[in-house]
């Protein structure tokens, strides 16, 4: 925590409420000169990353993102500023709890969401989302915003009852000006959906999926997506299989889950369209479950669930003193040991409250040491017969490339992978068929030795169009590629594969400082086309200087300043140059400079005859 007279410009700091590896987040005072005081929260960036224009340029681009937003579920961004080499932004302070700490909150007392206040939650988060996603600028064009990072740390239930949609460090939006480079991943990886895990375009639709997976993680008090390792968790999200929310938690209605699979669809088409059409059907599911519900219930349970702030502790508590409204029960137990840890679920916090529970709790736990025993008793049995049947001995093939909906042969008959792999009996003859929709057939036969491990790479040829390979490389490299007017996702060197032969593509070339190269390519099918572009500088360099200096430049009737001149200019294009000082005659003349050409012209002014 920072001593309290710790200023950041007219902002006093209070506490540290956060640190990630960018930046600082603290509560803090500002007093406007009337003497009005206002708590906030600011954003810092740490001191070494400060340094680094990248990460200044995503400070700036996230309070030119927020600074257009005025809605209730959207926490305000109220200054953007610079002391010494501090940057900072200055947000709305919300008092009250983030998602990520209220499930914290419940696992640790062995409770479930109430489903009320979940779907209230929701409904005002995806009436937020509507907004920013549907938001113009002043021409009245969509400003194209995607979130990007929503999350449980992102939004937080105040303890007025209110949903605020917070952090939009990594949020996309069509007039930012640090835009991502495509294929990096920016968002938390077990938020994402499969468009953004695989670090192509995305849009409003993206943010739906990750609502969709924080409500059934909500409900159900478990991870959905999220894996021992990243790569892991990427691969889960990029399947987008899910479990029934209901399976896990049987209060739940039907509807909750016909809600979440149409947010968690796979493909975006499939998904909701907007995250209002989310909202409604959340609305209507609320009603049902209670039609009496207010939006007081929501603060009254989180007061409940943490008590009051340690500053307001003194403070009397009117709104409890009655009961006004009906709230879900929400039994505060004592936190047990496991208190602290992350990766508690609901599963292992069972209801200390109820004794049928309680009584489960200790059949498990006599039961486990005897049930663990027997577990590993069927296991070396299994191994034991593994040995038996000699599947030791068996070969094995791995496939690779596999589309999504391919199916496998093996001699005629359909065949089930074991994670892309089959085990076959050695030195037997084995033809392989694999079939996609819309691609030809691939086959092979092979003949295996024992225990032989062969990767089979598959690579099938679309039936649609012959394909072919694109290797795009250019003088100096780095070069963002535009295919189709659309950017692609490597910098150049890039080999781009699968593209339809039958059609010509545009294929654009940019490079900073250097010419925009643009051309309609067709490919040979079947080939590696190659093409190779050498940059062209996007000006040159013109010096002048005159005896004696101090001689005016004019340029196509625009004075340019004094001798000696030097300046970048436009290639390809005449310019009418002018050379003047006062007592003396006039130089004019027209040139034409080349693209990365470096002139220097010196001329020698003669006085006029009346001012010798």
């Amino acid at each position: 925590m920072p001593d309290k007279k710790q200023k950041l410009g007219q902002y006093t700091l209070l506490e540290k409420i956060a640190q990630g590896g960018m930046a600082q987040v603290f509560k803090a005072l500002t007093v406007d000169p009337s003497g009005f005081k206002r708590l906030v929260v600011i954003k810092r960036i740490l001191p070494h990353i400060s340094a680094d224009p990248e990460y200044v340029e995503m400070l700036v681009d996230e309070a030119k993102i927020a600074v257009n937003f005025t809605h209730g579920n959207i926490a305000q961004i109220y200054d953007l500023g610079r002391v010494n080499d501090d940057y900072f932004i200055v947000m709305e302070y919300v008092d009250g709890k983030t998602l990520s700490q209220i499930r914290k909150r419940l696992t640790q007392i062995g409770q479930r969401f109430p489903l009320d206040i979940l779907l209230y939650i929701f409904i005002e988060l995806c009436r937020g989302l509507s907004y920013i996603h549907n938001k113009k600028d002043d021409h009245g064009h969509s400003m194209g915003v995607v979130h990007r990072d929503i999350s449980p740390q992102n939004v937080i239930l105040s303890y007025a009852g209110n949903i605020k949609v917070i952090d939009f460090g990594v949020a996309k939006a069509h007039n930012k000006e640090g835009q991502t480079q495509s294929g990096v991943l920016k968002g938390k990886f077990a938020y994402m959906s499969p468009e953004q895990s695989r670090g192509e375009g995305i849009d409003h639709r993206s943010d739906v999926f990750s609502a969709g997976t924080l409500l059934w993680e909500m409900a159900t008090g478990e991870r959905l997506f999220k894996k021992k390792t990243n790569q892991d968790t990427v691969q889960a999200v990029r399947k987008a299989r899910f479990e029934s929310a209901k399976e896990l938690r049987s209060d739940l209605p039907e509807d909750f889950d016909k809600i979440v699979k149409k947010a968690l669809q796979k493909a975006a088409r499939n998904r909701y369209q907007d995250a209002m059409e989310m909202a409604r059907d959340c609305e209507k599911l609320l009603i049902a479950v209670n039609p009496e519900f207010k939006p007081i219930q929501a603060a009254e349970f989180l007061f409940k669930l943490f008590g009051p702030e340690a500053d307001e502790k003194a403070l009397p508590n009117p709104l409890f003193e009655k009961e006004k409204t009906p709230v879900t029960a929400v039994h505060l137990n004592k936190p047990r040991a496991n208190e602290d840890r992350e990766d508690v679920t609901i599963r292992e916090a069972r209801d200390e409250v109820t004794p049928a529970f309680a009584i489960k709790e200790r059949i498990k736990k006599r039961a486990w040491p005897w049930l663990t025993g027997f577990a590993i008793f069927l296991v070396g049995c299994f191994f034991i017969y593994q040995l038996i049947v000699g599947k030791v001995e068996k070969a094995s093939v791995v496939f690779k490339g596999l589309p999504e909906n391919a199916r496998v042969f093996l001699n005629g008959e359909a065949a089930a992978l074991d994670d892309s792999k089959i085990f076959l009996a050695p030195e037997t003859q084995w033809q392989f068929r694999v079939q996609a929709p819309d691609y030809k057939d691939w086959e092979k036969t092979l003949v295996l030795k024992p225990m032989e491990e062969r990767v089979l790479q598959i690579d099938l040829e679309s039936k649609l169009a012959k394909t072919a390979n694109l290797i795009i490389s250019t003088i100096p490299p780095g070069a963002t590629v535009y295919l189709n007017n659309t950017e692609w996702r490597f910098k150049t060197p890039v080999v781009i594969k699968n593209l339809p032969s039958n059609q010509i593509h545009k294929v654009g070339l940019f490079l900073e400082k250097f010419r925009f190269f643009s051309q309609e390519i067709k490919l040979e099918a079947g080939q590696d086309n190659r093409f190779e572009h050498h940059f062209v500088m996007n000006f040159a360099f013109l010096a002048i200087t005159t005896n004696p200096m101090g001689a005016n430049v004019t340029i196509n009737g625009q004075s340019m300043g004094r001798t000696p001149f030097q300046n970048h200019l436009p290639p390809d294009e005449e310019l009418e140059l002018s050379v003047s000082k006062e007592g003396y005659q006039s130089v004019s003349e027209v040139i034409l400079l080349k693209a990365g050409e470096e002139r220097q012209l010196q001329f020698e002014l003669k006085k006029l005859p009346d001012s010798e």
